[in-house]
């Protein structure tokens, strides 16, 4: 689920970037027709543009956006489509094509993003290739080649970073999975622990008396191995330590 909203908080920039840019044209537009519009168009132009911006607002505050970015995304194809079907733009008109690629994989991930693709190919292809009937505009194969070199460019490197992208927040995923497990495993102490000042005996949380070792080993991942040290070597057994002592004299 927190993946799923990560990737829908990525959308949604990606999408206020487009949507600026493309309002950013809009108002430019509008200034540019300024003179030749009436004031009634103006006004009304205008209203259709704010409306527009308002309503993506509510749009990406609210929980089902990723459903209306593949709606969008589907209905943007479709309109590019038709763009082209009637020659709007003439020779330019595919070149709207471009960023669908882009919002294909960014959108609808690799899988499902490349087969939608592969099916907007289709139609796109046989349009500037003049096969359609009822088609406005012919386009010339000079344009259609070069467009089709540049679109299956553009598609490579949009896919490619995609699957690159996706692969990369995978493994980094896993990694903090790991990092989290590995973490939760880890036994650490911390605060005061109470300790008897005689025997050095350790109380718990339950309130019973244990040894040293004995609580380290249930807090922590450390394990004992028991020697003696030469002070209680000397204090312990001081008969063998005096024969250690005049071997070494020796």
């Amino acid at each position: 689920m927190e993946n799923i909203t990560k990737d829908s908080d990525r959308q949604a920039a990606f999408f206020i970037i487009g949507y600026g840019f493309i309002l950013a044209i809009s108002i430019v537009l509008l200034i540019d027709d300024l003179m030749s519009k009436t004031y009634e168009e103006f006004i009304y132009a205008s209203l259709v543009v704010i409306a527009l911006t308002v309503f993506t607002y509510f749009i990406v505050k609210s929980r089902y956006r990723r459903y209306f970015f593949q709606a969008f995304i589907i209905l943007t194809a479709i309109t590019i489509l038709v763009l082209i079907y009637n020659g709007v733009g003439q020779a330019h008109a595919p070149y709207w094509a471009l960023v669908l690629p882009i919002y294909f994989a960014s959108f609808l991930g690799v899988k499902k993003g490349g087969i939608i693709q592969a099916i907007h190919a289709i139609p796109l292809i046989l349009m500037l290739t003049n096969m359609l009937p009822g088609q406005n505009y012919q386009y010339e194969s000079y344009d259609t080649i070069r467009f089709l070199l540049i679109y299956i460019l553009v598609s490579g490197l949009t896919f490619t970073m995609e699957y690159t992208r996706a692969k990369t927040v995978e493994f980094l995923q896993e990694k903090n999975r790991a990092l989290e497990r590995a973490d939760n495993e880890i036994k650490q102490l911390r605060g005061i622990i109470p300790i008897c000042s005689y025997c050095k005996n350790i109380r718990d949380d339950e309130g019973y008396w244990e040894k040293v070792e004995e609580y380290l080993s249930r807090h922590s991942e450390a394990q004992f191995s028991h020697g003696i040290c030469p002070d209680c070597a000397a204090k312990y057994f001081p008969e063998e330590n005096e024969e250690s002592k005049e071997k070494s004299k020796l």
